[in-house]
């Protein structure tokens, strides 16, 4: 069992090798908690659709605008890897995946693709990689 500080929102790594009966506990300084919120408070302002992913392309966050366009449920979609969740129609890959692999950033690209709840979306978009400690 993974325990979180926060539901749906900012969730614990992944620790699927650890023994049976133990329990993974993320604690975060008070001081982190009100720095992510804050961040989520203001990215829930932009009226452009925001989706962000780890490393993996789990996804960690929509905001309001994102799920309003794409018609997804977030506690159906967030820790699920953006493959699972968008499929492209243009017979392109996914821009998250290559900007998170290739670590570049792709500026005005057209993505055509359905949600996994059959929401068709043609968009214009720009997708940034935010990279950690140089990784």
């Amino acid at each position: 069992m993974i325990v979180t500080d926060r539901e749906n929102r900012c969730p614990a790594p992944s620790a699927e090798d650890l023994p049976a009966n133990c329990r993974l506990v993320v604690f975060r300084t008070a001081t982190r908690d009100a720095q992510c919120d804050m961040f989520e408070h203001a990215l829930e302002q932009v009226s452009d659709a925001v989706v962000m992913c780890d490393e993996e392309t789990r996804i960690n966050f929509l905001n309001n605008a994102c799920i309003q366009m794409d018609e997804v449920v977030p506690s159906d979609v967030i820790g699920e890897k953006n493959e699972k969740v968008y499929e492209p129609l243009d017979g392109q890959s996914l821009i998250i995946p290559q900007a998170i692999r290739k670590k570049q950033i792709y500026l005005g690209r057209r993505q055509i693709y359905t949600t996994r709840y059959n929401k068709n979306v043609d968009i214009t978009s720009n997708t940034y990689p935010i990279v950690q400690n140089a990784r």
